[in-house]
């Protein structure tokens, strides 16, 4: 939800306040705050008192600001005579504990939050943590992972459990890295597309997190916490620091892009916050409810909609924020079979990148021999091998190139490179192959005037149906 805090009658005196108590539990905090207005501020908390309210407002928002900082999903509004705090979490909730001054606080519900759930790029480290008010010196935390309703298939069991001990005294919090446990749920393999309309994506790609952590002090429980996730199969970059929240509604790193009639082409979205998705002007249906794992998270195949266009606009219309349009410019191939390079991305759902140029596959097999014994009671036949093979086996490989690209697809090329699954599909038919190609030099017009891929894949499989 997006909840509103309306601070509005604010006429301070020296040494009055109000405690405000702000209880967002699925971002694991209960924040209870007293504001004391005073002339000389001593006190963390103190807000300097000014000689006219509307700079009281201005002075109060800056020490909350301060006093919030590190809360990313509080911000402050500064209006005439009045301070707005939004804050953005699913189960927010907000009362005025106590006052002693002149102050009318109103919280409000405004409706649904686009950020939706923190979600946890699974591949990168993620940490849930407790900084209890006071000693303690242990924490334990019990973590739970399923699929589907958040609520009805909650489970009844603890999936891992955790302790930790202090390293020194005196430490503000304890953390835990949860990212390696929750990754190894989320390895959902591609599957077939659908056709033209919207749908969820897979329940493979993506789970429910519930983080209980409990502090300890002497073997007592001093403080619990409890924090909800969505965990996908993504991963975010050192530059980025640890897990980036994703910022994109639209989970492609880039906005325009090139198809091929007879490809598949997915296009995957966030879907809180959704009003309409239009497809050249046209309306494409759909229906999510965000308390289901799969439906957070939506896709279209723009494959099913090429037809007779030489341009696709996706447009998607998000409450309270631009509208986000992706552009794909159609493109014809006569002369060679077209390969489609599907790949998870860096958001942890699957894209696509067109190599539609020559291709070339071998064949590399691989054998043992040995010296065979070919007499039959002093008798030789020439018919017969000295030298044979046995265990052959022969992992096929194709080399596919693309046709000139925009620049921006070195973005992709980069994840599809860190990517761990990727599927070629070719001919109508979709199979899994690995990597040859081990180094990515990029292309720029600058250097190279006109951008063209190559790369070399293995099928995940030997060409014989065999297992050493």
């Amino acid at each position: 939800m997006i909840a509103k805090i309306e601070i509005t009658n604010l006429e301070p005196i020296n040494n009055s306040y109000f405690t405000l108590n702000i209880n967002a539990e699925s971002e694991f905090n209960n924040l209870t705050n007293t504001f004391v207005f005073k002339t000389v501020p001593t006190g963390p908390n103190d807000v300097q008192l000014s000689g006219t309210t509307q700079e009281n407002y201005t002075n109060l928002r800056l020490k909350m600001q301060s006093v919030y900082a590190g809360y990313d999903y509080i911000t402050f509004i500064d209006e005439i005579l009045k301070l707005t705090i939004v804050i953005t979490a699913d189960d927010v909730s907000t009362s005025t504990v106590e006052q002693e001054m002149s102050v009318d606080i109103v919280h409000s519900s405004e409706g649904t939050a686009i950020t939706g759930y923190p979600i946890i790029l699974s591949r990168s480290p993620y940490f849930v943590e407790i900084a209890p008010d006071g000693n303690f010196d242990s924490a334990t935390m019990d973590l739970r992972i399923w699929r589907g309703s958040r609520v009805d298939d909650y489970p009844s069991e603890v999936t891992f459990s955790f302790s930790k001990l202090v390293v020194q005294a005196g430490q503000p919090k304890i953390v835990f890295d949860i990212h390696k446990v929750v990754n190894d749920f989320v390895k959902g393999n591609y599957l077939q597309l659908g056709g033209m309309g919207a749908f969820t994506s897979s329940l493979a790609n993506s789970v429910w997190i519930s983080a209980d952590i409990t502090a300890f002090f002497q073997g007592s429980a001093i403080a619990n916490a409890t924090r909800s996730y969505l965990a996908v199969d993504g991963f975010g970059y050192h530059v980025e620091l640890y897990n980036p929240e994703i910022q994109k509604l639209v989970l492609s790193s880039i906005n325009d892009h090139v198809i091929y009639s007879g490809m598949t082409a997915p296009l995957y979205f966030k879907t809180q916050g959704l009003v309409t998705i239009k497809i050249n002007g046209v309306n494409v249906g759909f229906s999510y409810n965000q308390e289901f794992s799969n439906q957070v998270i939506g896709y279209i195949n723009l494959g099913a909609y090429v037809g007779d266009n030489e341009v696709l606009n996706v447009v998607f219309d998000y409450s309270g924020v631009d509208d986000v349009t992706h552009v794909y410019q159609v493109k014809s191939e006569c002369l060679f079979s077209k390969a489609n390079l599907i790949f998870k991305n860096r958001f942890g759902f699957w894209e696509n990148i067109p190599f539609t140029k020559a291709s070339k596959k071998s064949l590399q097999v691989e054998q043992s021999n040995y010296n065979g014994y070919i007499s039959s009671f002093g008798q030789y036949s020439l018919a017969q091998h000295v030298k044979k093979t046995f265990q052959i086996a022969g992992p096929e490989k194709i080399s596919v190139n693309t046709d000139f690209l925009p620049e921006s697809y070195n973005q992709l090329f980069e994840e599809m490179f860190l990517s761990e699954l990727k599927y070629l599909e070719m001919d109508g038919v979709t199979l899994p192959v690995n990597l040859v190609t081990d180094t990515f030099a990029t292309k720029t017009k600058i250097l190279n005037k006109l951008i063209q891929y190559s790369i070399d894949l293995e099928y995940s499989f030997d060409k014989i149906n065999m297992i050493l």
